[in-house]
């Protein structure tokens, strides 16, 4: 340095005249001289850097067990849509065992205003959850080992299981030919009425609304109908065994949608009538009476056939849950035992599901807020399916439609509470039970029960509070974690783990569906694996400090 700053010294005194007589020469040494002291002052400034201040990022270790715990809002974007009025009918006979409101009075997107006789419904849901439970303590039993007595009782619970089996299938049975006896009455005992000659090759509609070839569509499809149930009732005829009685069941239920099919049109025919010198107001109304007779009929034959599966369907997955079971306990553990264990747990909830979409139908949900304008039920009526219970009206509700995934939809319950736009508070009012064969998703209509500023056609977004969720834990089969905690690596997705020495280890997972914030991962974790909650900003081998840890045990204490 001091030789640089004597060279400077010496060009300022000396070369002034060398400047003047060789410009280029001197401006490149003086840039020269200037490149040597910033080189000299940046090596100064860098020494002067302590290798202290070199700061190591902070990270958050958790369990995915923990992850996958963890609730949060199911945040999704949702289209506003105008209800002016919502005509609410029974979706099952029954009668009218409780009223909670009265005409004129105003009520929320998502009450109650009636039930109908339930008992078997909320037995049936019961049952289920209780099916849920078994299965879930016996996946838990599995884990832990058995014990002497539990090997007894293990044996014990898979005859109980076999001998509700046997017992389901002769419900099912059962259920089998009292769908025959309501749809064979449906057909000749009422929509007969209808027909000149119905027992012969040539039926003939009678209701003149009809068209020329309207009446031939369903001339020959009361003809197509005739030999369904004859078909019917020579298998009602001989026993049906174990491994036909599934089938029968789905092909009992095809055949009543046909059938509901038809009854439909019959009435649409019946309605479009116009009272003159042929036709009376009182033959119409007796007609509609007929028609609505048989189509009640109809519906109470599937309620019972779809009755009969479900019960057969958590019966075979009780005795297979309880079989599996003693067998695991008698002779040990296996990892596919395990897995078919599992499977069972989640039969079990699918028969729940069931359980609780056939007590819905028994429940009559305003979908807005609104005044109720109309009530036609009162305490110990009789109600057939399709009749009108009540009307809400409100020319200015709103309600928002909302398409999900199908893992998002097992996420989502009728009843449960909704955050609309961050301040305006909801629920869910419906939940599409099948996917859109397009578009692969299910609708969902959201009520809302505040005053809100929402505009007709606006899309807005909601989040599902989801409190009657049920927790995952580690022995469930689903693993969620957080989007933040992805990294995405040359070699494909990755969550980092801290090593001894406090590097990040990558370990590859397999990608799954998003749900809300989180990532469903089929395979690469388990759920006692310590994972960092964010690896925004992280890299393969980083040097980190462990800023928080907690893990399933920790959050149990």
């Amino acid at each position: 340095m001091t030789e640089i700053l004597h060279t400077t010294r010496s060009l300022s005194k000396k070369g002034w005249l060398r400047i003047k007589q060789h410009p280029r020469i001197s401006i490149a040494a003086l840039v020269v001289v200037s490149l040597l002291l910033g080189f000299v002052i940046f090596e100064r400034n860098d020494e002067a850097v302590s290798p202290d201040e070199v700061r190591v990022p902070s990270v958050v270790v958790t369990s995915v067990a923990v992850l996958s715990a963890e609730t949060e809002p199911f945040v999704l974007l949702g289209e506003v849509r105008s209800v002016s009025q919502a005509e609410l009918r029974a979706q099952k006979s029954g009668e009218v065992t409780q009223v909670y409101v009265r005409p004129g009075q105003f009520v929320k997107a998502g009450a109650i205003l009636a039930e109908i006789s339930n008992q078997s419904e909320r037995a049936a849901v019961l049952s289920a959850q209780g099916m849920v439970a078994a299965a879930k303590a016996q996946l838990d039993k599995i884990n832990a080992g058995a014990r002497t007595e539990d090997k007894t009782s293990s044996v014990v619970q898979s005859q109980a299981a076999q001998l509700s089996l046997q017992t389901s299938k002769q419900s099912a049975r059962s259920a089998y030919s009292q769908a025959y006896t309501l749809a064979q009455d449906a057909l000749f005992a009422q929509a007969d009425d209808f027909f000149s000659n119905p027992y012969t090759v040539n039926p003939s509609f009678r209701i003149r609304t009809a068209s020329f070839d309207e009446k031939q569509v369903i001339e020959k499809e009361r003809i197509e109908i005739a030999k369904i149930l004859e078909s019917w009732k020579q298998k009602t005829a001989t026993p049906i065994s174990d491994e036909a009685l599934e089938t029968r069941l789905v092909e009992a239920e095809k055949d009543l949608e046909r059938i509901k099919t038809f009854l439909n049109s019959i009435s649409s025919y019946i309605s479009e009538q116009t009272i003159d010198a042929n036709l009376t107001s009182a033959t119409k109304a007796a007609q509609e009476a007929t028609v609505l007779g048989a189509r009640s009929n109809i519906s109470s034959a599937q309620n019972i056939v779809h009755g009969a599966r479900n019960g057969l369907t958590a019966a075979k997955s009780g005795a297979q849950v309880a079989s599996l079971t003693s067998d695991v306990v008698l002779g040990g553990a296996r990892s596919e035992d395990v897995a078919a264990v599992q499977a069972g747990v989640t039969q079990a909830q699918g028969a729940l599901a069931g359980a609780y979409a056939q007590l819905e139908n028994t429940v009559i949900r305003t979908p807005i807020s609104g005044t109720v304008s109309t009530l036609n039920a009162n305490r110990g009526d009789f109600l057939n399916s399709f009749d009108v219970v009540a009307v809400v009206a409100n020319e200015g509700a709103l309600e928002i439609e909302v398409f999900v995934s199908d893992s998002a939809r097992e996420r989502v319950v009728v009843g449960d509470p909704v955050l609309i736009a961050g301040k305006y508070q909801g629920t869910v009012t419906s939940v599409s039970p099948g996917l859109d064969p397009v578009t692969k998703k299910s609708r969902i209509t959201i009520g809302i029960t505040d005053e809100v500023e929402l505009s007709n056609g606006s899309y807005v977004e909601v989040a599902l509070m989801g409190d009657n969720k049920e927790i995952l834990t580690a022995s469930s089969s689903k693993l969620f974690v957080p989007i933040a905690a992805v990294k995405v690596l040359p070699k494909g997705l990755a969550v980092f783990t801290v090593s001894e020495e406090n590097t990040l280890v990558a370990h590859l997972i397999e990608e799954g569906s998003i749900v809300g914030s989180k990532m469903l991962v089929p395979s690469g974790i388990t759920p006692e694996l310590m994972i960092v909650t964010d690896a925004r900003g992280l890299s393969e081998g980083d040097v980190v400090e462990i800023k928080e840890k907690s893990s399933i045990e920790e959050t149990s204490m």
